[in-house]
């Protein structure tokens, strides 16, 4: 394994039982047993390694879909993997969150699903916030499934209300 997919494990192995605001750049390197020196030689700080580790192990898997429910499908039995991570990654407090690279990557993606308009982005932005906040919400709990929080999620943008024109 390569230093960098090393590194991405090992944020997503610690943030299994911590939230990202309480895991140190410290404990990362003590854990991996690299030096800080090849850490910043690859990542800003542990929102960048997080945030690299999302793009490596979740949103690069996703294969070009045909569907919306294809897509989020994919996506979701990605993120139901790292379930524990995500979650403890997403509710962070910090502005580097990755839960807005997160909102980003499904605001791109749900864009390609819809017609275009003027206030597309905009409105893309908001329903993946909302999905992601949802996603966090359900992937905390013990009682979900990939095939229900898929179905829900799903339920709740592919009829946009009608006074909402996407």
């Amino acid at each position: 394994m390569k230093v960098k997919e090393y590194l991405q494990q090992t944020i997503f192995n610690l943030t299994e039982a911590n939230n990202i605001d309480h895991v140190f750049v410290t404990q990362i390197l003590s854990t991996s047993g690299i030096c800080k020196k090849t850490f910043y030689k690859y990542f800003i700080d542990k929102y960048d390694l997080f945030n690299s580790a999302l793009e490596s192990f979740i949103f690069s898997k996703i294969p070009e879909e045909k569907s919306l429910k294809a897509f989020l499908d994919s996506y979701v039995s990605l993120c139901f993997k790292y379930r524990k991570s995500l979650v403890n990654s997403f509710n962070s407090v910090d502005h580097n969150s990755p839960k807005k690279k997160n909102i980003n990557f499904l605001a791109e993606n749900l864009g390609k699903y819809y017609p275009s308009n003027e206030t597309k982005k905009e409105m893309m932005q908001a329903y993946a916030e909302m999905l992601t906040n949802q996603m966090i919400k359900f992937l905390s709990s013990d009682n979900i499934n990939c095939e229900t929080l898929t179905n829900f999620l799903y339920s709740l943008i592919s009829k946009p209300h009608s006074n909402t024109e996407l």
